[in-house]
């Protein structure tokens, strides 16, 4: 087994570190990628007025 550094994903899943040690697991690469994928990105870049 080697160390090869920082592990930002796993499984597809976003490792953020925290400043006060917490690490956090983020899908917004996931997410990003459904939209994509079903061609949902345009309507999703797009605000919704009130």
């Amino acid at each position: 087994m080697t160390d090869s550094g920082k592990c930002a994903f796993v499984l597809g899943i976003e490792l953020v570190d925290g400043p006060d040690g917490s690490v956090t697991m983020c899908q917004r690469r996931y997410v990003d990628d459904i939209l994509k994928r079903f061609a949902i990105i345009e309507s999703y870049r797009f605000g919704i007025g009130y």
